[in-house]
């Protein structure tokens, strides 16, 4: 382990390694002028977050524009 201030996910499929060279390629960022190392998930949680939103993102923008089912509407 190093002297860094480390993030990682709890809870996550495999184990983190707390150093710069962890198996989830972390990133190395500056915080409040302390060094911090961003470990990223194994299990996929942020891939399947960002999925969930764009989906919610192309919904809300089609809003409006979608057939009226169940009220007349024909697809």
């Amino acid at each position: 382990m190093d002297n860094n201030v480390h993030l990682y996910p709890i809870d996550d499929s495999k184990t983190h390694i707390f150093n710069i060279h962890c198996a989830c390629e972390p990133s190395l960022i500056t915080e409040n002028g302390e060094p911090t190392v961003v470990h990223n998930p194994f299990d996929l949680r942020d891939f399947f977050n960002q999925d969930k939103q764009i989906v919610n993102e192309l919904y809300l923008s089609h809003i409006g524009r979608l057939p009226a089912w169940g009220k007349g509407g024909k697809c």
